[in-house]
């Protein structure tokens, strides 16, 4: 059984914080299992505040396509260049194009309503 100063790979927490209660309640879970990887890698290298903010950016740069200043995307791409799965889940992006465009569907016209009905000339 581990003590509470050990801490395996998976359960790596900061300052008492477990790393998974970090994730947010709308994050999909791709772009989560990302950004927990960042924050591994980078748990012992930034603060707190910073290592939330650089993954936050991590992100929405490599997964959501928003931009941001030049200077902070070269880090972020240099940061993101250790994440593991990276590559797989950009190259998963790629839609398949659809063979067909999908057909028109018509609904069922109601008679009683009268945006339908004839006008009536008597």
């Amino acid at each position: 059984m581990m003590s509470k100063d050990q801490s395996s790979e998976d359960s790596k927490s900061i300052r008492g914080i477990n790393i998974d209660d970090l994730r947010k309640p709308y994050e999909l879970p791709h772009h989560w299992d990302l950004r927990r990887e960042f924050i591994k890698i980078y748990l012992d290298k930034y603060e707190f505040d910073r290592l939330i903010c650089l993954s936050n950016l991590f992100v929405n740069i490599e997964c959501m396509g928003l931009s941001y200043p030049e200077e902070v995307e070269k880090t972020i791409k240099e940061l993101g260049s250790k994440v593991r799965g990276l590559q797989d889940y950009k190259n998963g992006l790629r839609l398949e194009e659809p063979e067909e465009e999908p057909k028109p569907r018509k609904f069922p016209q109601n008679p009683n309503n009268h945006y339908n009905r004839r006008q009536r000339r008597y």
